[in-house]
Parts: C-alpha cells; sequence; structure tokens
C-alpha cells in the first residue's frame, strides 16, 4: 500500500528547521537587537515622561505654594474658630440676665488668647406695632463688654469709643432681621469692616427661631502679628519646602494698602513668579505671597528635566555596557565551547592516527612477517617517532590542565640552549621526514651565555613550533624549515620559520589563546589540538620571556622564543 506525500508538508518542515537552525545560529544577534529595541522602549517612555513632568511641574508647584498658603491661613482660621467654641454657649437660647451671668462665668473660666473685648448685645422691647424707626434704632441695643479684671460683664455707652461703634455696627444688620426666622443653630460671622477693630459673633435665636442678640468678640490683631502668624508659617513650611528648597522662597504677608505685615525671611529680592493667596475667614484683606528667591519653578523644572535626562543617559549607556559585556561573555563562552567540541573532534583523531600505526607495526612483529633487519629498524622507527608525537600530544593536554589550575611546577637549571636544540630537531627529524620536510639549523657561531631554564618545558615549546610548522605548510610552499639561536642584547632568541600558509595580522594576537584555531580553508584539514601555542607562551612567560610572530599570508610564519639571561635570579624566586 503506498502513502501519498504531501509536498507542503516537507516544504513547511525545511522551513521550520531552517528557522530553527538560523535562531540557533544568530541567537545573539537575535538577543540584542530584542535587548536594544526594549531599551529603546523604555527610554521614550522615560523622555516622554520627563517632558510631561517638565511641562506640569509649573502649575504643579503653583498648587503646591498654594496650599502651603491655604494651611498657613488655615492655622489663623483654626485658633479663632476654637476661640468661639471656649467663648460661645451654644445652648442659650435668650439674653435674660439668667444668660447673662452663665455667659460671665463661661467668660471668666475660658482661657482665650488672640481676643481684646467679649462682648453681647440684645435687644430691647419693640413697641407694640414691631415698627423700628432708623433713627430710634441706637436706642434699641443693650451692649455688654466683659470686664476681665472684675470677671463680670458691663454695660457700654453707646458712641463711646471706635470700639464700640464697631461692636454696635457689626449687630445692626441683625438688629433689623431680628423678626425674620433665623437657623435655630447659626454660624460663626465676622464684621471687618473696620480694620481697626475685627469682630467675630455669633447670633442667638429663640425658641421661634427669631434672633435676639449676638455673642462676639474682637480680635486682638497685635496677638495675630506677634504670636500666632510665625508658627503659623514655620510649622507646615518643612514639609512643603524641604531641604535647599527652604532658602528658594520668601513668604510675605501684606495688609490691605500693601504694606509687608510680616517677611520670611527678611528680604526683598524675588524673581517674581509670585503666587498669592486671600484669607478666607478673618484678616480677608489681607494677602500671602510666596515668590521664588534664586530659582523658579519652571526653572527648576528644566534643571530637574536635565538632571534626570542625564541620569536616563548613564543609565542606558550602563545597561547596554552590562548587556555588551553579558553578550560578549555569551559570545566569549559560546566560542570557547564550540573550540572545546573541535578540540575533543581533534584529539580524538590525532590519538587515533598515531595508536593505528603503532598498532599496525605491532602487529607486523607480531606475525612475523619482518624478518628484514632493515625493515625492523625502519619499522621500530615509525613506531619511536608515533609514540613521541603520542607523549607529546599527551603532555601537552596534561600540561595545560595543569597551567589552567596554577599547578604547573618548572626545574630551572643552567644550560646550554644550543644543546637543547640539537636534541629537539633530531627528535623531531623522522616526523618531518615523514611528511618531506627538511629541517635547517643554523647554529651560532660563537658560544651563547648559559641559560637558566626548564629543559623539559622549552623542549615541549620547540616541539609544538616545529609540529604547528610542518602542519601549516603541507599543502604546498616551500617544505623547508628553518630554526635559527642567536644572541641579542641580554636574551637569547630562538626562532622557527616555515613556508606555509601564514597568519593574517588580525589573527595574530588571538593565535596564542587556548582552543584558537586560524580560520582559514584548512583549519579541518589540518591536525592539532589547539593548545600548542598557547603552552608556549605560558612556557615563554614562565621563564621570564616571550613569543612574538612575524607572518605574511601565503609566504609563512617566524615564531621566536626570547629568554632574558639577566633574569636569573628573578626566575629562580618565582620558582621557589
Amino acid at each position: 500500500m503506498t502513502h501519498a506525500t504531501n509536498p507542503n508538508g516537507r516544504i513547511g518542515q525545511t522551513k521550520r528547521r531552517s528557522l530553527i537552525e538560523f535562531l540557533k545560529r544568530h541567537l545573539l544577534t537575535v538577543g540584542t537587537g530584542a535587548v536594544v529595541a526594549l531599551l529603546a522602549v523604555i527610554v521614550g517612555l522615560q523622555l516622554y515622561s520627563l517632558e510631561r513632568i517638565e511641562r506640569f511641574w509649573g502649575a504643579y508647584a503653583q498648587l503646591w505654594r498654594q496650599s502651603y498658603l491655604s494651611e498657613v491661613a488655615g492655622a489663623v482660621e483654626a485658633h479663632y474658630r476654637k476661640t468661639a467654641e471656649l467663648a460661645f454657649d451654644d445652648s442659650i437660647a435668650e439674653l435674660s440676665d439668667e444668660s447673662l451671668g452663665r455667659l460671665e462665668t463661661r467668660f471668666a473660666d475660658a482661657k482665650l488668647e488672640g481676643v481684646r473685648r467679649l462682648f453681647v448685645v440684645r435687644w430691647r422691647e419693640a413697641d407694640e406695632t414691631g415698627k423700628i424707626e432708623s433713627e430710634q434704632l441706637a436706642a434699641q441695643f443693650q451692649a455688654y463688654a466683659f470686664d476681665s479684671d472684675k470677671n463680670r460683664l458691663v454695660e457700654i455707652s453707646q458712641n463711646t469709643s471706635a470700639e464700640t461703634t464697631a461692636i454696635l455696627a457689626a449687630s445692626l444688620p441683625w438688629r433689623l432681621l431680628s423678626k425674620q426666622t433665623a437657623a435655630r443653630k447659626s454660624v460663626l460671622l465676622t464684621e471687618e469692616r473696620d480694620p481697626n477693630h475685627r469682630i467675630v459673633l455669633r447670633t442667638v435665636a429663640d425658641e421661634n427661631s427669631h434672633i435676639v442678640g449676638v455673642l462676639g468678640f474682637v480680635v486682638d490683631e497685635n496677638y495675630v502679628r506677634e504670636r500666632l502668624l510665625q508658627p503659623a508659617i514655620d510649622e507646615p513650611f518643612p514639609k512643603y519646602f524641604p531641604g535647599t528648597m527652604a532658602t528658594n522662597v520668601v513668604v510675605s504677608i501684606f495688609d490691605r494698602e500693601e504694606k509687608p505685615l510680616h517677611v520670611s525671611p527678611p528680604t526683598t529680592e524675588g524673581l517674581g513668579d509670585t503666587v498669592s493667596y486671600k484669607m478666607p475667614f478673618l484678616f480677608t484683606d489681607w494677602n500671602l505671597q510666596i515668590v521664588s528667591r534664586n530659582t523658579t519653578p519652571q526653572q527648576l523644572a528644566r534643571n530637574f528635566y536635565r538632571t534626570n535626562l542625564l541620569l536616563c543617559g548613564l543609565a542606558t549607556v550602563s545597561i547596554l555596557g552590562c548587556v555588551g559585556l553579558a553578550l560578549y561573555s555569551a559570545s566569549k563562552l559560546m566560542r570557547v565551547s564550540q573550540m572545546k567540541s573541535e578540540f575533543v573532534s581533534n584529539v580524538s583523531h590525532e590519538l587515533r592516527t598515531p595508536l593505528a600505526s603503532i598498532r599496525v607495526f605491532g602487529e607486523f612483529f607480531k606475525s612475523g612477517r619482518v624478518g628484514d633487519a632493515e625493515k625492523m629498524r625502519e619499522y621500530g622507527d615509525y613506531i619511536e617517532t608515533e609514540s613521541r608525537r603520542l607523549t607529546a600530544l599527551i603532555n601537552n593536554i596534561l600540561d595545560f590542565d595543569k597551567i589552567e589550575g596554577n599547578r604547573k611546577e618548572y626545574k630551572f637549571d643552567r644550560t646550554d640552549v644550543s644543546a637543547v636544540v640539537a636534541d629537539v630537531i633530531k627528535t623531531f627529524e623522522m616526523q618531518s621526514k615523514e611528511h618531506g620536510f627538511r629541517i635547517v639549523y643554523d647554529q651560532p657561531e660563537i658560544a651563547l651565555p648559559l641559560v637558566k631554564l626548564d629543559r623539559d618545558a622549552l623542549t615541549q615549546a620547540l616541539m609544538n613550533l616545529l609540529d604547528n610548522a610542518v602542519k601549516h605548510s603541507l599543502d604546498g610552499g616551500w617544505r623547508e624549515i628553518g630554526v635559527v639561536i642567536s644572541a641579542v642584547k641580554n636574551s637569547v632568541k630562538i626562532s622557527v620559520r616555515d613556508h606555509g600558509i601564514g597568519i593574517a595580522p588580525e589573527e595574530q594576537n588571538k593565535i596564542f589563546e587556548k582552543f584558537y584555531r586560524v580560520s582559514t580553508g584548512l583549519v579541518h584539514d589540518v591536525k592539532g589540538s589547539g593548545l600548542g601555542l598557547a603552552i608556549v607562551k605560558h612556557i615563554a612567560e614562565a621563564h621570564g620571556g616571550a613569543v612574538t610572530v612575524e607572518s605574511e599570508l601565503k609566504k609563512g610564519s617566524e615564531f621566536t622564543i626570547h629568554l632574558p639571561v639577566e633574569k636569573i635570579r628573578e626566575i629562580e624566586k618565582a620558582a621557589l
């Protein structure tokens, strides 16, 4: 039974796999784009918010200052409303002689501040018609003022003083309305036609809701100026203007003639952005003002905008830096992970090749097929060469593990560098001949100074350089490797020159990193673990020297180990 296939389904699966592969390969790029896009949105919203804050800051500052002035005025109002509660008896519904006695006792017991005179005004009886002529009005009042020295109400004569006139004038409108129906519980009222005698009063209504008189007091303006205003200004001030904002505002109070009654702090300076507020209860002809001394709210808004914009920019740069660092670290980790994978693959290949050769030649000897002494010697040389090669590879891996764990130790002895180099060339000769290479050793014409070094470590470093020279010259070029020793100033230089593929300038600083391999078309063809040059660098630096490279694409490379002569004592100390 045959099953029909769906070409569209296969195409869809192929596209999905391609998309998944693309995301895997470009995960960091996609992640970076997403982070940058999100950061751009956040920065845009932040800028939008800052612009709105700047736009509304001025209006907000005006409302904030008005709220402060309202609280200052409210403190004055609250004081006199509280004074009225203490002074006035709401239960009184008539102003008989008995009620006046109760008021005398209440006035005497009340501890009232800011009051210059307490008074009571009641009406005299009207005629039978109920009509009251205007010229008879003065005769209809019976006014009493509280004498604090005698603790009693004393009847006051009409028109004896400006204060008495102000009291009667405040009572007059309610005498005219005495026959009108009024609320049983009246509210506090103020009378300020005479600014020198400001009055707070409350009407008294009988059982029929007719006004029968008034209770009141004359405000002590000096008390307000000298004792009430300053606490009213100071107490809420820190809440509205904390820290350095306190030095930027001037609070002033002006009377009806625009004369200053109070200025805090005492100064005439101001930038003109005045916020005014009228007293709502008493002293309604006074004007409370607040003005900027150094910086207007608009200027503060602009400074706030610039400061926050700078902080936003710094935060953005910091975030981008952190994101960049994280992406760099992730990229590096991914690259190292890839290098490790390639390392495992390459090392596996490197291990299989010499083992296979040793096994083959071992089988020849085991089967007895090799009877010729010359062949036996040849096969023995191959086995020894491959064994050395295998040993060198294993040593590289083990030494690198020690280097990574800071457990690598060196044994320094005064040594002839020429002898070490000659032994390395002799050992490597079989391997080089196997690949058709010739090593040209340029021996020094004069004796070189002895150098304090670890012979095995230097041997390993030179073997790595020679091995690299062979590997990177197999794809053509002049199959000759040059080795040169020279003494320059206070150091001995060992150079290994090949005529292979060369190294691009941008990669010459990376080749000494662990697992790094030159990105050429030969990267999968050239054998190696990617640890050789990293180990060479560590060995050179452990001897107080360095390793350098000079290379040109398609013309070859020259690696040089520099071993200082004068740093023997320092090397000995470092080794201890």
